[in-house]
């Protein structure tokens, strides 16, 4: 997953019709338990949607701006325009369905 910043958020979610961004801080337990996770779903999801890091800590600005104020915060967004959000820990399954949903994908399990 790549890193995003307040320079290039725009430019990054910019390019693919479906996204998601992983809010997350370095201090956060909770945010370690959900990145393996991630992970998997992204490999798992690849081909059709573009996962994305931000760390609070140092996009203050793009937290704010998505007043993100509990991590992990996961931003779903399609053509650009935030479509879901989801926080906390949350089962593998119920991750990949959630947002497969949300881009009205076929569930590959």
């Amino acid at each position: 997953m790549k890193q995003l910043t307040i320079s290039n958020y725009e430019v990054e979610t910019g390019k693919y019709d479906a996204v998601v961004v992983m809010f997350y801080a370095n201090w956060c337990s909770k945010c370690a338990i959900m990145k393996p996770v991630v992970e998997k779903t992204e490999k798992r999801c690849k081909e059709e949607i573009k996962f994305f890091l931000v760390d609070i800590d140092r996009e203050k600005t793009l937290a704010k701006q998505y007043d993100i104020e509990i991590v992990p915060t996961f931003l779903v967004l399609k053509m650009g325009e935030p479509e879901g959000i989801m926080s906390g820990i949350i089962q593998e399954k119920t991750f990949e369905k959630r947002i497969r949903d949300i881009f009205d994908m076929k569930t590959e399990r």
